[in-house]
């Protein structure tokens, strides 16, 4: 018994761990830029982009070619016209650059940096986008879970399986099951 209720309270102390929701606007009050540009997340925190009404994109991309998506793995959210938050979670602490690939947003200055490191800034990406002769979307959304913003239902764009188990529902499991 002392074993079961010693799992218990573990699994009951990992719970309370939780991550941080940052929000980003996208196209702020319909202009061309991200609100926060640069924003700080730790492993396991939720990005939340908000787009405005106008046609917006959020894509990770390339440090080192400007307004082109990262070879492996990232997330795009599709183009968005209406009033969607679109959600990423941080898997590692490694930099991340966002871009809108909608018309010339990218190159216009519309990127963001999130957990930026000494050579990976915000000013240098948007100088590299600045620069850049192409944006670039991918083909489908992917990576993230896009939600309208006047419904509860969400839709995955990852192409793992789109169900979970909350951490804390799996720890009354444990503890059910051990019992």
């Amino acid at each position: 018994m002392k074993f079961i209720t010693t799992i218990a309270a573990l699994l009951t102390a990992a719970c309370q761990v939780t991550a941080k929701t940052i929000t980003i606007e996208v196209g702020h009050k319909g202009n061309p830029y991200f609100k926060p540009d640069y924003s700080k997340a730790d492993v396991g925190d939720v990005i939340e982009f908000q787009f405005d009404s106008k046609e917006h994109s959020v894509v990770q991309g390339n440090f080192f070619t400007g307004c082109y998506p990262i070879a492996d793995g990232g997330f795009y959210s599709g183009m968005q016209t209406s009033q969607n938050v679109f959600r990423v979670t941080v898997k590692n602490s490694d930099p991340i650059m966002v871009y809108s690939s909608s018309g010339l947003e990218c190159q216009l200055g519309m990127v963001a940096v999130i957990n930026a490191d000494g050579l990976q800034t915000l000013t240098a990406y948007r100088a590299k986008a600045k620069t850049s002769f192409k944006n670039t979307s991918p083909d489908k959304p992917f990576g993230g879970e896009l939600k309208k913003s006047d419904t509860k239902t969400w839709t995955s764009s990852a192409s793992a399986p789109s169900y979970a188990m909350p951490v804390a529902g799996l720890a009354l499991f444990a503890a059910a099951a051990l019992a």
